[in-house]
């Protein structure tokens, strides 16, 4: 029965697959064609549903599953894109074959994606080995795992029938040291990957904390061997070693959670600073070998990293299935866009309207992932956030003042007011008995009175604008306060600081061997859909390789190689930086070259030309609107499904 059910589903793809390849070859097909293909993927969305719910028994952590829901969804956006492509065609009297050619290329591969996954819906797992299966996890999964199995070593055991000295018992804790150990290594790979993107003191900061996890896991490791070699558990020393490297781990996780936040403020805050619009108007002012745009570009290179990690984080963070399919859906698209939004700036034959149907896209999936983020996060945690980065600007414009760096904050501060407009979070100020909407309208006061000063900065003496930003600071704490869930919750104090990662005087940090397997872990640079296997898309997937891997991955720390004796001992965490930074001057967040910057730059301009007539060359009634509806309210059935499944 499940046989022949995926025979039919197969075929009724491959009619599909037969009649969107017609756009591509025949560039005055119109609506009616949409309409033949949305009438066809209407239905083999229809029977996969049926196909789901009768056949398909694993929902929770089906790979095949979300692969499915994403696909279903891509292909559903693509249809809507191409429809807006037809009707930009019809009003230009003129085809689009690039902007077609996207869209097709897209909802091809998801079709060929979406024909492995029901093959394999419901066959069981195939093996893995254990690093294999772990690369599938996010970095919160990984966390969830490695704790549940340390927890069982770090706690006393009152069982009167447990021995803790049996030979079985004994080979059960080495192997289950060893399985740690792999799951805080790919934690570890997950934690570089975002280091790669992150700020100079959050790198540092991460770097360190992977190795004391790393030399934790090890030791606790280590522990296991010897009791199993001597055939008898020390369970006091392996106790110790597992509370410690529970330690390691729940603050490595802390710094994870406090980085992405950062990197939200940032990467939004930026989307103004380097948009899109910009970038076309530099790229019209600028000469053929402007440094200047090839940074501008870099930078915007950096954010869309930022954008990544954000997104991997928040998928693996979202608490339904929908919302979790609506992340991966933006991260897949902006993949797609990557590879190509660029390029069609640069390109000038005649590719401004394909360029404003990728711009409009990469807009709408921006404000999509954004209203995600919004329904994820908590209230109190961003605020927290927002105020110790605020505190730390105003710390260092009390020493040297920079007016962009404020009103870098005033944008923050923006993204931190939309956020509480959203409904979700609108509801937080407006519980009983707290003063949280108050606090919030002397927020939105102060912030629109910071933002109007620093208009006339030029005019009022730099003690009176940072006085504005102090009252802010003061009002911000106070909301901080006014969030915490519940009365009774003991009030966390707000240090003058950001959390910084201090080394006491007591404190000897062993880097030999921990960082000898630092060097040995590659970044995991993952895939949401597009950056596997595909040809079409290989050049950004490369790109994004080198650009992760490039900064972080052979990152040593602190120390001379010379040194004989590799261990260090400090008196304050401002040294440890210090050190780190004169040992790491020409370390850089951006990308040392793009790709794009290296395939389009304007002194390169036959190689570009080139490049463009390819690319542009080679891509060749409401009824459609209804049947796309449809078919996405088909594609949240099955995601409910899946959640009320799990």
């Amino acid at each position: 029965m499940a046989t022949s059910g995926v025979q039919v589903l197969k075929s009724q793809l491959s009619r599909c697959r037969k009649v969107i390849a017609l756009g591509c070859r025949d560039t005055n097909s119109r609506i009616g064609w949409l309409n033949n293909f949305c009438g066809g993927f209407f239905e083999f969305a229809n029977r996969l549903h049926k196909y789901i719910t009768d056949e398909v028994e694993e929902l929770e952590g089906n790979e095949n599953v979300d692969t499915t829901f994403l696909c279903l969804t891509q292909v559903c956006l693509c249809t809507k894109y191409l429809e807006r492509v037809i009707r930009a065609e019809e009003t230009a009297c003129k085809p689009i074959p690039s902007s077609r050619k996207h869209f097709i290329d897209r909802i091809m591969w998801c079709l060929d994606r979406l024909e492995i996954a029901v093959s394999n819906l419901t066959e069981a797992a195939i093996y893995k080995t254990s690093e294999q299966a772990l690369s599938g996890y996010g970095f919160i999964a990984l966390l969830e795992m490695a704790m549940d199995q340390v927890s069982s070593f770090s706690t006393y055991q009152d069982d009167p029938d447990f021995d803790p000295h049996s030979l079985d018992e004994l080979k059960y804790a080495l192997d289950s040291s060893n399985e740690i150990h792999r799951v805080v290594r790919s934690m570890v790979a997950h934690t570089l990957a975002l280091a790669n993107v992150a700020f100079f003191e959050d790198k540092t900061a991460l770097s360190a904390l992977c190795q004391k996890a790393l030399r934790d896991s090890t030791a606790f490791q280590q522990e296991c061997c010897v009791n199993l070699q001597q055939a008898r558990s020390n369970q006091c020393n392996r106790r110790l070693k597992a509370i410690a490297l529970g330690d390691s781990l729940n603050q490595l996780h802390q710094y994870v959670d406090e980085t992405i936040l950062r990197l939200i403020f940032i990467c939004f805050a930026d989307l103004e600073k380097f948009s899109l619009d910009k970038l076309r108007a530099k790229m019209r002012q600028c000469g053929s070998d402007d440094v200047e745009l090839d940074e501008f570009i870099a930078d915007f290179d950096v954010n869309l990293d930022r954008l990544a990690q954000i997104g991997l984080f928040a998928a693996n963070e979202s608490p339904t299935p929908k919302l979790k399919t609506l992340v991966r859906s933006c991260m897949a698209s902006l993949e797609a866009l990557d590879a190509c939004i660029i390029p069609s700036l640069q390109a000038s034959n005649g590719a401004e309207m394909h360029s404003e149907i990728l711009e409009q896209h990469f807009y709408e999936e921006m404000a999509k992932l954004e209203s995600v983020i919004y329904e994820i996060i908590d209230a109190q945690p961003i605020t927290r956030s927002f105020y110790e980065m605020l505190n730390a600007c105003i710390a260092q414009t009390e020493k040297q003042f920079n007016k962009s760096k404020l009103e870098d904050m005033v944008q923050m501060g923006e993204f931190l007011l939309q956020y509480f407009q959203y409904p979700t979070n609108k509801r937080e100020l407006q519980q009983t008995n707290c003063k949280r909407l108050e606090y919030f309208q002397k927020f939105t006061m102060m912030l629109h009175e910071c933002r109007a000063i620093l208009v006339c900065a030029d005019q009022v003496d730099t003690t009176r604008i940072l006085k504005r930003f102090k009252i802010l600071r003061d009002i911000v704490s106070k909301f901080v306060h006014a969030l915490e869930k519940t009365s009774n919750q003991a009030t966390k104090e707000i240090g003058g600081n950001l959390y910084k990662l201090t080394v006491t005087e007591t404190q000897a940090i062993d880097l030999n061997e921990p960082q000898l397997i630092l060097e040995t872990i590659e970044p995991s640079v993952c895939s949401i859909l597009y950056r596997n296997e595909s040809e079409m898309y290989t050049p950004r997937r490369r790109a994004v390789s080198d650009s992760m891997r490039g900064n972080y991955s052979k990152y040593s720390t602190l120390l001379n190689e010379g040194e004989g004796n590799r261990r260090l001992n400090t008196v304050s965490g401002s040294d440890w930086q210090q050190a780190l930074k004169q040992r790491h001057r020409g370390s850089s967040v951006r990308r040392n070259e793009s790709l794009r910057t290296v395939m389009f730059k304007r002194q390169k301009s036959a190689e570009t030309q080139k490049a463009c007539d390819f690319y542009l060359h080679n891509s060749a009634s409401l009824q459609i609107s209804e049947i796309i509806d449809q078919l996405k309210q088909v594609s949240v059935n099955d995601s409910g499904a899946a959640g009320n499944n799990c």
